[in-house]
């Protein structure tokens, strides 16, 4: 299991690498990256760097942002699917991060996350299993930050 996390960072800071030698400065809004179902208020993200961790190598992309930019969902965040999802997640060093969610336009299973421990840092990886296709509120919480977001799952 370490060794697979160990080749998603390493390829992880390969692709970060190769996107921040190409990227000008930071877009603030971008658009979807999927056509929203009708009825499905997705939520906007933005095209950033988030705060840059000591454990980790700096990350450029797709970020759902809360507010005060407490916390930051991104990697696989704005295009989910249906199954297994991995999302990186930005959170206040030493706070412990929670994950829920809902599907909200139609009946489902909620979704299932699996976080693991160990994670000394802002940066956190986690897991996200989703049932069903359809219009999904999902949930972070750290401390006292958290972060709500739509998206369409496919």
């Amino acid at each position: 299991m370490v060794h697979g996390h160990l080749a998603t960072l390493i390829l992880l800071g390969f692709l970060v690498s190769t996107v921040g030698c190409m990227s000008s400065a930071p877009r603030n809004v971008v658009e979807p990256v999927i056509e929203p179902a009708a009825g499905c208020a997705v939520s906007t993200w933005v095209d950033q760097q988030p705060p840059t961790d000591p454990e980790a190598e700096p990350f450029v992309g797709r970020w759902y942002v809360n507010a005060d930019r407490t916390i930051w969902a991104g990697w696989d965040a704005t295009d989910l699917h249906v199954g297994e999802n991995k999302i990186l997640w930005i959170r206040r060093k030493g706070t412990q991060l929670q994950v829920v969610g809902r599907r909200i336009d139609g009946r489902s299973e909620p979704l299932k996350a699996s976080i693991p421990c160990c994670y000394p840092s802002g940066f956190q990886a986690s897991g996200v299993y989703l049932p069903t296709a359809g219009c999904w509120e999902i949930r972070g919480s750290a401390g006292t930050s958290e972060l709500t977001f739509v998206t369409q799952v496919r």
